[in-house]
């Protein structure tokens, strides 16, 4: 569609370059203001249509990245914000929650997070190979043939708790209509941060994973949580 009316101007922007050269011939004494408008119209009529179409690309292109990188500056600011305010004025307590002694809440996203984790199956396929089947009896084949039992095995990452999450000092609290789930922070290792979930590695090697939400203040203040860092720099 949009090459379409860019189409339609030019061969317009054609018709009237050379209406105003003509004119410019029969009204003399406008020919200083038709003739090089005319000229100029129909260069721009001439050209192709993918040059004009490519320079109308081109700036939405450069526009996007702009966006882009005065967004990915702002990211930055926020970040670097994060790391150095003093987390203790963020303590404060959940309503409905029995925290642990000295235990207090530091960032909720306010919107449900879905917690999942992997699980290995094993399919099993149950034949494999040339067979017939030969007649004995009535109702009764025998099938000839080599019957294999071959299993392959599929990491799935399946849903554990979704709910919204309250990230404390000592835990990640789910909480949904249902009940809570919790999370103990001392047996995370380490993370892995996305722009819209983390990787929570445990102790024994298992994988969490916390998605679907706008996780950068989550990450970044869980990330100081787990290197007892509080305090402003």
């Amino acid at each position: 569609m949009k090459k379409f009316f860019v189409t339609i101007l030019k061969y317009l922007a054609l018709i009237i370059g050379v209406l105003s050269c003509l004119m410019s011939f029969i009204v003399l004494p406008v020919t200083l203001v038709f003739l090089p408008l005319g000229i100029f119209l129909i260069f721009m009529g001439l050209k192709p249509v993918e040059y004009l179409d490519g320079t109308i690309a081109k700036r939405k292109k450069e526009e996007k990245e702009l966006a882009e990188k005065e967004q990915k500056e702002e990211l930055n600011r926020m970040i670097r914000q994060l790391e150095k305010e003093d987390l203790s004025k963020r303590a404060a307590l959940i309503d409905g929650v029995n925290l642990k002694s000295n235990e207090f809440c530091y960032y909720t996203p306010k919107q449900r997070v879905k917690w999942q984790e992997q699980k290995t199956r094993t399919v099993r396929t149950n034949y494999s190979g040339l067979s017939s089947n030969i007649r004995i009896a009535k109702g009764l084949n025998y099938r000839m043939g080599s019957i294999k039992h071959n299993s392959n095995k599929v990491t799935e990452w399946n849903d554990v708790f979704i709910g919204v999450p309250f990230l404390t000092n000592k835990r990640i609290i789910f909480v949904n209509e249902n009940g809570m789930k919790v999370i103990n922070l001392s047996n995370i290792v380490g993370i892995k941060a996305f722009s819209d979930g983390t990787h929570l590695y445990r102790e024994s090697g298992k994988i969490i994973l916390l998605r679907d939400f706008d996780a950068t203040e989550f990450n970044v203040i869980l990330n100081r949580i787990l290197n007892k860092d509080f305090e402003a720099h």
